[in-house]
């Protein structure tokens, strides 16, 4: 807690330092609870209203973050009010007293085009904190070596530059969001850490895929249950991959929608 209240000061008088130079008509902040403006309409996205964690802190914790939103003028979170919820209780839950608006799916492939260039076997993106990562990466690389076909696996490290081939698993340290799109579109199966923008990116796709939630991160546990059997995802638990016969080939036409935030942009400009 001392962490995010020395974030938000920071966020805060950073923000304040850019209002010397610009002036804007509207402030938009992504999960930032220090950048907003009591003279400017500020708008606050975020799905973490019920963040996880030991059950005797989370009233307190609801409450704390209701004080936060509560310094924006407008909050939107990136999920569906009624069906289709992919944040589970994180959203939608009886004791969250926030108004907020659901804007739906938002992903940083919205308005790519999807292209089908050649066919892969299984597709793999990790990222999250060491030494989980490195952990999370080797035993992947140990499994894909033992399923037939071509595979890709990107690495979450963007201070490296080089791919190299490894067997039969291209391996890349990072990799641009358009080529991380043509290469999930033309994989038959996809693994990725259970991120919930990364959920999204595969949703407004209509792509399912294995969800390994990172050890000790409580919301990717959950999302990672929550989300099992729906939408064409599937929980893999990390100590349980090496143990897998065979991966399922992730189920495609599941659901396309992505939200086009623009004209809730134009909207609140309006307003």
């Amino acid at each position: 807690m001392p962490r995010l209240l020395h974030s938000i000061r920071l966020e805060h008088l950073e923000l304040q330092s850019i209002l010397k130079e610009f002036k804007p008509d509207l402030i938009i902040s992504d999960n930032r609870y220090g950048v907003y403006n009591t003279e400017i309409k500020s708008i606050l996205i975020t799905h973490q209203l019920n963040p996880m964690g030991p059950k005797i802190t989370r009233p307190f914790i609801r409450g704390y973050i209701k004080r936060l939103c509560n310094k924006f003028n407008e909050l939107w979170v990136p999920d569906f009010e009624f069906e289709n919820k992919l944040s589970g209780e994180l959203s939608h839950h009886p004791k969250i007293k926030i108004k907020a608006k659901f804007i739906g799916c938002l992903s940083r492939f919205a308005g790519m085009e999807i292209y089908r260039t050649e066919k892969l076997g299984i597709f793999a993106m990790i990222s999250g904190p060491e030494p989980h990562r490195t952990s999370l990466e080797n035993i992947l690389r140990k499994r894909l070596k033992q399923s037939p076909g071509k595979h890709v696996l990107v690495c979450g490290t963007p201070n490296e530059s080089q791919a190299f081939q490894d067997e039969n698993i291209l391996v890349y340290p990072h990799l641009a969001d358009e080529e991380i799109l043509r290469l999930i579109v033309n994989s038959e199966t996809v693994i990725i850490s259970g991120g919930y923008s990364g959920i999204m990116d595969l949703y407004s796709i209509g792509r399912g895929a294995y969800l390994i939630p990172t050890p000790g991160q409580p919301e990717q546990e959950y999302l990672a249950n929550f989300l099992d059997k729906k939408y064409g995802f599937i929980k893999l638990e990390q100590k349980n991959i090496a143990n897998i016969k065979g991966f399922e080939v992730s189920k495609t036409g599941v659901q396309k929608c992505t939200t086009e935030i623009e004209s809730f942009i134009l909207e609140s400009l309006g307003n």
